[in-house]
């Protein structure tokens, strides 16, 4: 039998996929503690990787060049050169239908996809960069879903709402504005970070807390533990299963409604209050 020795494994999708890895590559370690692990990432979003520099679990990194067309040529002399004794497809995908939310959490489904035992639902990352000063009040702001989608991103009234409630407080807001998304829709006071995905997440631990839509952003402040208020579509995954593809964070307070415009404006505020 071939020891074990070099791993590749990774979920390869966008930014917060790639953190829903993090918990099952405890649940490898646990099973191969004397392999070195390479966490899998899709080199249009290798900006992460600084993310996973100071984790137990994750020894190094195998980036992708296909995405949809995985594996590319490319890949293959890659993923030889490298050696790895057992390698994971990174787009594997959910084992049983387009219903696996009603019977576990997003993260809990990443390793039943690679027939691993069952892992913690919640995504743990150590910091490993030095603590920043703290910015004077100021709420970070992540309000526009995946590829655009209206009914996952937050409305006109809904952000002029939290303008409002932002200023009557006496905070500012920083839009934290990572790639790959579609920021066509700007709103002149919400002032923006223009930065990359990196940048955005060390601005966000010095933030007194965040407001946002299904987003990586939210996946990130859920490993950290950062105070958060989500407002999540529940018209697919309904009211009872929308919590199985929320992130573990006792720090959130999460609303949904079929349409996040329909989330109404003073339970927005009321949460906000509660932050």
């Amino acid at each position: 039998m071939t020891e074990i020795k070099k791993i590749a494994f990774g979920h390869q999708g966008l930014f917060g996929d790639v953190t829903m890895s993090q918990p099952s590559t405890k649940v490898l370690k646990d099973l191969y503690p004397d392999a070195s692990i390479y966490l899998t990432i899709n080199k249009k979003y290798r900006d992460i990787a600084p993310l996973f520099y100071n984790q137990p679990t994750i020894d190094g990194f195998f980036i992708t060049d296909g995405y949809d067309d995985f594996p590319t040529d490319v890949d293959r002399r890659n993923a030889g050169a490298m050696k790895f004794d057992l390698f994971f497809d990174p787009m594997a995908p959910h084992l049983d239908g387009d219903d696996w939310f009603k019977r576990r959490h997003q993260v809990k489904d990443v390793a039943f996809s690679y027939g691993l035992p069952e892992c913690d639902d919640k995504i743990n990352l150590n910091k490993y960069w030095p603590d920043e000063n703290k910015l004077d009040k100021t709420i970070a702001i992540c309000p526009f879903g995946g590829y655009g989608a209206a009914h996952k991103s937050l409305t006109s009234d809904q952000i002029y709402e939290i303008i409002d409630f932002a200023t009557n407080n006496g905070y500012k807001l920083l839009h934290l504005c990572p790639p790959n998304a579609d920021y066509k829709r700007t709103y002149s006071k919400l002032n923006d970070s223009n930065t990359n995905f990196l940048d955005s997440v060390k601005l966000l631990h010095r933030c007194d807390f965040l407001i946002t839509v299904d987003t990586a952003m939210c996946w990130i402040a859920s490993a950290y533990n950062i105070p958060t208020l989500a407002l999540y579509s529940d018209g697919y995954y309904t009211k009872e299963f929308v919590k199985n593809i929320q992130p573990i964070n006792p720090n959130a307070i999460y609303l949904s409604e079929d349409s996040i415009g329909n989330i109404a404006l003073d339970k927005i505020t009321e949460s906000l209050k509660l932050l």
